[in-house]
Formats: structure tokens, sequence, C-alpha cells
């Protein structure tokens, strides 16, 4: 307390409530402060929670200090929001936490990136003049119209492009399709409020935790690809499509290095189609990720690709034969792992040792060197990872006209779609399926819920 305040007064018997007089204006008022117990407090330093009172006279003081120090302690028993803490603060608060927890490796770094976009680009914008603990229901349903509106009516409707940061850098990319989020959009929007309203309850900045609202989304189903659409796809690599007038000659005479690209891209459409893992899963992988068993060594344990190590030590190596199977591993520290727990091994479909075999080819073929273990399994030729193969997916898409089913844009990640699709029409059941794509049973029966039927379909004509 400055030297413009007046001698303290204890009020009560054990001095944890104090009034005191403001020397410094025209009319002096009194004011009180409550001691708090360490975990009320908002930081160390304030160990008190102080109040205006407004009032000259002492005796009303010392009743409004106590009805104050009564109205806190209930607060502290029944752990509610005791300070009044601006949306603004919460929400530099929860992101100073994740960072925090990234870097002790409780979390991965996309969960950060994921609610710090959410948080910068539209909850602070919306809510800024808010405190925190005036956040309803009526106030999240608000901030979903106004973010449904926010690129065709509202504040982005000038914007051409969204800025993000990758590796550190600022990027650009343009506000392609439909300027409506889609439903899992907004989902994520609200994962994002609704962690960081757990963070403030847990900070006891609101004493209750509102309900969310529920999305109401038309249809979850996501993008694939036909039987028709992957041959057209696959035709498109073999040179074998004669709707697109492309030939073995037209091959020919573009450069090394675009056919390097193409057959690479063809082998990640490949790759991607018989195993199901995600993008990022996909350009994270590395050759050690591969490993490899011939069924007819039944005493054989699975080793890894490129190299005479079993993955067993004890196990000694011998020569594969024409079966050999794969598996991929998706381990916790994978580069683009969504979250540890999807950290997995895929089995893929019974080709994909040949699938691997001639994508290993291509790379003697030519970079003129075999992988080892630890080269990244889509690399450039100095053995750097490919960053990424959407734009000439795209143009490939464009060039054959499938850009989009039922009117919503395909990308790659409608391969993993498309590997979902394929072993539900093959009975495969969604235990196992959720289990190697390494998500979640309703997740797969929201999304796939038109084919899940057909799993059964068998029993139920019986």
């Amino acid at each position: 307390m400055g030297s413009q305040a007046s001698k303290l007064i204890e009020v009560g018997s054990n001095g944890d409530i104090q009034i005191w007089k403001r020397l410094d204006q025209k009319t002096p008022q009194f004011y009180c402060r409550v001691w708090l117990p360490q975990e009320a407090r908002e930081n160390r330093r304030n160990p008190y929670k102080r109040k205006a009172l407004g009032t000259q006279d002492l005796q009303v003081a010392k009743d409004m200090a106590l009805e104050f120090a009564a109205d806190v302690r209930a607060k502290v028993r029944t752990k509610e929001s005791i300070f009044t803490v601006s949306f603004q603060k919460a929400a530099n608060a929860f992101i100073k936490d994740l960072e925090a927890r990234l870097k002790t490796g409780e979390i991965p770094q996309n969960k950060l990136k994921r609610n710090q976009t959410s948080i910068e680009r539209y909850l602070i914008p919306y809510f800024k003049d808010k405190s925190i603990d005036a956040i309803d229901g009526d106030a999240l349903e608000g901030f979903l119209k106004w973010r449904r509106d926010y690129y065709t009516s509202g504040p982005g409707r000038a914007q051409t492009y969204v800025e993000f940061l990758r590796n550190g850098k600022k990027l650009q990319r343009p506000l392609a399709g439909s300027r409506i989020p889609a439903g899992s959009t907004l989902a994520k929007d609200l994962v994002s409020i609704s962690l960081m309203l757990d963070f403030a309850k847990a900070k006891r900045w609101i004493s209750r935790k509102p309900d969310m609202p529920k999305l109401k989304i038309v249809s979850n189903r996501r993008p694939d690809f036909s039987s028709e659409d992957q041959e057209r796809i696959l035709g498109y690599f073999r040179a074998m499509d004669s709707k697109d007038g492309i030939t073995m000659k037209d091959r020919e005479r573009t450069s090394r290095t675009v056919n390097r690209s193409w057959a690479l891209l063809e082998y990640f459409v490949r790759f991607m189609l018989i195993t199901g893992v995600r993008v990022q899963e996909a350009h994270g992988l590395k050759w050690k990720h591969i490993e490899l068993k011939d069924p007819i060594y039944n005493d054989v344990e699975w080793r890894r690709y490129g190299s005479n190590e079993p993955v067993s030590p004890e196990n000694s190596w011998k020569p594969l034969g024409p079966e050999t199977r794969i598996r991929v591993r998706i381990p916790r520290n994978l580069v683009g792992l969504k979250s540890p727990s999807h950290a997995r091994i895929v089995i893929p479909t019974s080709n994909g040792f040949t699938i691997v075999e001639q994508l290993k080819s291509m790379y003697v073929v030519f970079d003129e060197r075999t992988p080892q273990p630890e080269d990244p399994l889509f690399m450039h030729p100095n053995q750097t990872p490919i960053g990424s193969f959407r734009n000439a997916f795209g143009t490939l898409l464009d060039k054959l006209n499938l850009r989009k089913q039922d009117e919503i844009s395909r990308s790659l990640t409608s391969l993993r779609h498309t590997y979902a699709c394929n072993r539900l029409r093959r009975g495969t059941s969604v235990y196992v399926l959720c289990k190697n794509m390494g998500t979640s049973e309703a997740m797969i029966r929201d999304h796939y819920d038109h084919l899940i039927a057909e799993e059964f379909a068998e029993s139920l004509e019986d």
C-alpha cells in the first residue's frame, strides 16, 4: 500500500480482513482486502482480493467488508471464480501453457499449432472484449454464426488468402473453393475453446464450463475415389489412358527430373491406397520403418527394410521369397504424427512388398543408389524428404476431371478415405480397420456409415 492510504483497520479476529481509506481522494472512501489461500490467488505476489466499498462511514465499511469476505470465502470453498480475467489474457495464458507442454513432450507440435491458429485468428478477435467468465452458451452460438460468415460477409470477406506458419516461416495460401467453413473446421474451433475453458476452470477463472453447442452437419461423408477413378489415376501413371492422349513417347520427351517426380507421385499414391496412413505420416516415414517377413521362413522375425539385421537380433537373416509381406511401423516420435496415441504397426494389403520394391527400384534407376534405412521413404535426389505432393496431385486430378465428388473437393487425404472404403467393402471389421488406421471406431462410423451395413450384409440376408 502507498503513502496515500490511511492506517489499516483490522476487521474480525484473525486479521485476514482489512479496511483503509484512500487519502488522495477529495472525499476519502473505504477500501477492503481479504487474504486468500495460495491456491486461490491470481499470482504469488498478491495474496489479497480487493474491493472499493464506496462509503466513508467506518461501521458501514466494516459490515460491507465482512459480507465481501464471506462471499470470497464461499467462492474459495466451491472453487468458483474470484478474479475477473479477460478472454485475451486467458487465451494468451493457455497458449503459453501449450508451448510449455510441447517442450516437455506432453503434446505434439500440431496440437499447439491447431489451437493457436483457432484462438489467434478467430476466437480472440471475437471474444477479446469479454471476460472469460462471461462466455456462455449464447456467446458460443454467436461465435459460430460469426465464424460461418467470416469469409462471406464478415471481417474476412475481402481476404483472398490465409496466412499460416510452417517451419517458422510465414506463408500464404489462397482461399480456394467454398468460403463457408466445413463442419469439421468449426468443430476444431469448438475443440480449441473447449480446451481453453477447461484450462480457465482449472485456474478458477470460471466457476463452471458452459455446454458446448451441437453442430448441425448435413453429411460427414468424406470424398473418396471409386474403383473406376482409381483405375483412371493409375492408368495415367501407366500412360495407358487414351482419353488423355498420354503415350510413352510423351513421357520420353520430358526431362529426367519430371519423370522422376511423376514416378515418385505414382508410388506415393499407391502406398496411400495400400496402407491408409495419414498424408503427413507417409511424409515422415523412413525406410527403416518398413519391416519385412517371408512367411516360408517361420523362424524368421520381422526385419527392417534395407538391412540384414532382424528386428529381433537373436534371429538370423535369410533371403526374401516371393510371398514376402511388409509392415509399416508408425513410432511415437514420427515426424508428422498427429498424436502419440496414433503410434501403431500398419498392415498393408498383400501387394505391399511389390509396391515398396518398385519404389526402391525407382530410386536405383533415377538416383543410382539404393535407399538406406535412415533415408526418407519419399525423398529428393539429395535424400531430403519430400515436403508435399499436393500441387502435383491437384494437377493430376484437374487433368482427369476428378477434382470434386458431390461438390466436395478431393485431395491427397481422399486416398486415405479410399483405403477405408475399400477395406469396408471387402468386409474388414470396423474395430480392425480403426486399429490399422490409427483412428477411433466412432470416427469410422461417423464418416463411413453408408458402407458399414454392407460389412454385415451376408449375415443380415441369411
